[in-house]
C-alpha cells in the first residue's frame, strides 16, 4: 500500500472557506451552508472518537440519500474509521453477510432501514453501536444513539481533524459476489482523490455547479461523484429516492446544472417528459418543457442508445453529455467519452472518430469461441482514460484461442512478457483478417498471459488491433477485497494491473472499445446481478432440477434477468402443460411461485428474474461441460418470441434473428 499524499477530508477546509455562507446541501426542505455542513462533519468525527471508535474500525451505513448520509461518508474517514455503505435495497440476510464480511463495529440507519436493527443485533455480533440519523429519535427503537448525541460529545465549535486508518483504506464498497456472498472492495484515500480529480478534469465540475444526486450513495458511482462535487466546492441537491416528477421539479426549482444517469433512468425520464409535454395545454411554453440550466450529464452503468441520447438533448438542450466506463474495483470511472457538446459547431463532432471506425468494421464479425456471442461492428466505444489511469489489453489463453491462422503481417507487433522482455516472434499468436482486409484481429493463446505493448498512451501500429482482456493500473485501483486474499489474487496481478473481466481493444486514437464480459454478470437497471447467485437459489426449490440465468435485452433496464429452468420428474408447469414424462404428475409450479421462492430465500427484489421459462431437455454445454450461456440466451429470446415485452413505461420487441446490439455491452460507472 502507498501512503496517501492527502486525506479525503482535506477539501472540506477549502469548502468551508469558499462556501461558508453559501448553500452547500438541500434535502426535503432542509438547507445547510458550507460552514454548517463542515462543522457537523467535524462534530460527528470527534464524537465518534470519544464514543470509542478506533482508527481502522468499520462503520456500516444503511439509509436513503440525504445530507446526513453525505456527512457520515466524510465524518467516518475523518475519524480514522472506514465507511462501509450497505445497499438499502438488500434483504436483511444480505446486509448481515456484508456486515460480518468486514466485521463492522457500528451500524448507522435511517427511518427506511431502522427495522433491520432487531435482526442484525442477533446476526452480527461484531456490532457494538447502533446510530439513528434523521430528525429526532428513532421512530421504532429509542435505544439507538443519534447523530446529535454524538455531536454533543464534541462540544461547541468543533475543529476538523484528519486521521488516517492504519492501512490507509477509507471506503469499503460492496460488489455482489458470484456465490451470493458480497465482496468488500477496499479503496484508499488516493483512489478517491484521483477519481474526484478525474471527474473534475474530464466532466468539468466546478464551484458553480448545483448537482442533483440521482445515484444512490451506497454505490461507488454515487459516492465518487459526491466527493468530486465536495472537492469542486459545489452545491448538493439530494432526493431520498429517485422519483421522476420530484427530479424534474428539483431541476426546475434549484436550476440544477449537473447530474449522473443510467440508461434505465433515462428511459423513465423520457417517458415522463413525453407524457407531460403531450398533455401540456400551452404548446408555446417551450422553456417550461426543457431545462436549459443543465450543463453536464454523465451517463454510466450502460451505453445510451441513439434514441435515448436524442431525448436527452431535447430535454436538456444546453447540456454536455458524456459517458463513463468503470467498475467498483477501479473506484468508478476508468474512461470518459464525450457524446454531445451543444457548443460545438458541427452536429456530429463527437461521432467523427468512432463513426469512421464503425464504417470500416461494418461487415466485421469477431467470433470469440463457443462461449461468446458474435459481436458486430467492433463493440462499443467507451472513450479514453483520464490522467493517472492506464488501460492495457492482455492477450489471454483460456477461451480466446480460435480466431484462425497466423498472418505474416502480424509478426511486427511488439510483445512484452511478465519478465519484461520484448519479443517480435508471434508464431503462437493466432489472428484473423476482418472482411474489409484492412485490420488484423489478434488473440494471444500462450501458456502464460502476455502483455501487449498497446495502451492508450502508446503508438498504435497501423493495420493492427489486438483483442483481449481489459486491464487497468494506477492509484484508482482497489487495495483488494476485504478479507478475501484469494479473490484479490485472482483480480490483481503482481505487477499492479487489475483485470476488469471485460474484453476489448484499443484503436489508433487511443479509444477503448468493449466487446463483452468474461464475468457472468447481468446489468439490470444499473445494478449488478450475478447469474450464479440466482441459479443457486432457484435449484433449492423442489421443482427445479437445474437452472441457467441470463440477461435479455430490455430498453429500460438494459438487461432483464431471465431464468430458464428444468423441472424435476413429477412436476408440471402451472399453465397445465406437463414438463416431464411422468403422466402421474401431482405437483405444479408457476413463474410467480418461483419468484416468491427467490424472495423468501433472501434474494433482493432487483435480482429476482423478470422472466422464468421452462427448458425441455438438457442445457447446451461446451466440451468441458460448461453451460453455453449465449445459446441459453438465444433460446430464452426465442421462447419470448416476437411478442412485445412490456418493461415499466417502455417496451422492447425481442426477435431471435436480431444479433446483440453494441449498446448491450454494459459499462459500469
Amino acid at each position: 500500500m502507498v501512503r496517501p499524499s492527502s486525506h479525503i477530508g482535506e477539501p472540506l477546509r477549502q469548502l468551508k472557506a469558499l462556501r461558508g455562507k453559501d448553500v452547500a446541501t438541500v434535502c426535503e426542505g432542509r438547507v445547510q451552508s458550507g460552514a454548517e455542513f463542515v462543522d457537523r462533519i467535524a462534530g460527528l468525527s470527534i464524537g465518534l472518537r470519544r464514543t470509542g471508535l478506533e482508527p481502522g474500525e468499520r462503520v456500516s451505513i444503511a439509509a436513503l440519500n440525504s445530507e446526513w448520509y453525505l456527512e457520515w461518508l466524510l465524518a467516518v474517514p475523518c475519524a480514522g474509521g472506514i465507511i462501509a455503505p450497505l445497499n438499502h435495497r438488500w434483504s436483511v440476510e444480505e446486509a448481515s453477510e456484508a456486515i460480518r464480511e468486514v466485521g463492522a463495529s457500528m451500524l448507522v440507519v435511517d427511518r427506511h432501514c431502522v427495522g433491520w436493527c432487531v435482526a442484525l443485533r442477533e446476526l452480527c455480533p461484531s456490532l457494538k453501536w447502533f446510530v439513528y440519523i434523521g430528525s429526532g429519535e428513532s421512530p421504532t427503537d429509542r435505544t439507538l444513539m443519534t447523530a446529535e448525541s454524538l455531536m454533543h460529545l464534541a462540544g461547541d465549535s468543533p475543529q476538523l481533524e484528519l486521521i488516517f486508518s492504519p492501512n490507509w483504506i477509507t471506503l469499503i464498497c460492496f460488489t455482489s459476489g458470484t456465490t451470493g456472498r458480497p465482496k468488500g472492495v477496499s479503496l484508499s484515500h488516493n483512489a478517491l482523490i484521483v477519481q474526484s480529480q478525474a471527474k473534475i478534469a474530464e466532466v468539468g465540475y466546478s464551484s458553480d455547479d448545483i448537482y442533483l444526486h440521482v445515484a444512490t450513495l451506497c454505490h461507488v458511482g454515487g459516492i465518487s461523484s459526491a466527493l468530486a462535487i465536495v472537492m469542486a466546492n459545489g452545491c448538493h441537491i439530494l432526493l431520498p429516492k429517485f422519483e421522476i416528477r420530484a427530479a424534474f421539479g428539483s431541476i426546475a426549482q434549484f436550476r440544477v446544472s449537473a447530474m449522473i444517469v443510467v440508461p434505465s433512468l433515462v428511459s423513465d425520464m423520457a417517458s415522463y417528459y413525453h407524457s407531460t409535454t403531450r398533455s401540456s395545454a400551452d404548446e408555446s411554453a417551450e422553456d417550461m418543457r426543457t431545462f436549459p440550466s443543465m450543463k453536464t450529464i454523465l451517463n454510466g452503468a450502460g451505453g445510451l442508445s441513439q434514441d435515448q441520447l436524442k431525448v436527452m438533448k431535447d430535454i436538456f438542450p444546453s447540456a454536455k453529455i458524456m459517458s463513463a466506463y468503470g467498475m467498483t474495483e477501479a473506484c468508478s470511472s476508468m474512461t470518459f467519452l464525450l457524446l454531445h457538446n451543444p457548443e460545438a459547431k458541427a452536429a456530429q463532432e463527437c461521432y467523427d472518430h468512432f463513426a469512421a471506425c464503425n464504417k470500416t468494421l461494418n461487415n466485421q464479425t469477431l467470433k470469440l469461441s463457443e462461449s461468446w456471442q458474435t459481436f458486430h461492428k467492433g463493440g462499443v466505444c467507451v472513450g479514453k482514460p483520464p490522467p493517472h489511469v492506464s488501460i492495457r489489453i492482455l492477450a489471454v489463453n483460456e477461451e480466446l484461442t480460435t480466431l484462425g491462422r497466423i498472418s505474416k503481417n502480424f509478426t511486427s507487433m511488439k510483445i512484452k512478457g511478465d519478465d519484461g522482455k520484448q519479443s517480435s516472434s508471434t508464431s503462437w499468436l493466432p489472428d484473423i483478417w476482418d472482411t474489409t482486409r484492412r485490420r488484423i484481429i489478434g488473440i494471444g493463446s500462450s501458456e502464460q498471459p502476455v502483455l501487449l505493448e498497446q495502451d492508450t498512451h502508446s503508438n498504435y501500429e497501423e493495420g493492427v488491433v489486438t483483442v483481449g482482456r481489459v486491464l487497468t493500473r494506477g492509484p484508482h485501483v482497489m487495495e483488494g477485497y476485504w478479507g478475501r486474499p484469494e479473490k484479490t489474487r485472482e483480480a490483481l496481478r503482481t505487477d499492479g494491473w487489475l483485470d476488469t473481466g471485460d474484453v476489448g481493444w484499443i484503436d489508433e486514437a487511443g479509444m477503448l472499445w468493449l466487446l463483452g464480459r468474461q464475468k457472468d454478470v447481468i446489468k439490470s437497471g444499473g445494478e449488478n446481478v450475478y447469474a450464479s447467485e440466482v441459479e443457486r437459489l432457484l435449484v433449492k426449490h423442489p421443482a427445479v432440477s437445474s437452472a441457467s440465468v441470463v440477461g435479455v435485452p430490455d430498453q429500460r433496464l438494459g438487461e432483464a434477468v431471465t431464468a430458464m429452468v428444468r423441472l424435476e420428474r413429477g412436476w408440471e408447469w402451472a399453465d397445465g402443460r406437463p414438463r416431464s414424462k411422468d403422466t402421474t404428475t401431482q405437483n405444479s409450479v408457476s413463474e410467480s411461485s418461483l419468484r416468491i421462492h427467490c424472495q423468501q430465500q433472501g434474494l433482493s427484489r432487483y435480482k429476482v428474474p423478470k422472466y422464468i421459462l421452462v427448458q425441455e431437455g438438457e442445457f447446451p454445454v461446451t466440451s468441458t461441460g460448461k453451460v453455453k450461456k449465449d445459446s441459453v440466451r438465444d433460446m430464452a429470446i426465442a421462447q419470448l418470441g416476437s411478442r412485445e415485452v412490456t418493461s415499466g413505461t417502455s417496451s422492447l420487441i425481442l426477435k431471435h434473428s436480431v444479433p446483440p446490439d453494441g449498446n448491450l455491452i454494459r459499462s459500469r460507472l
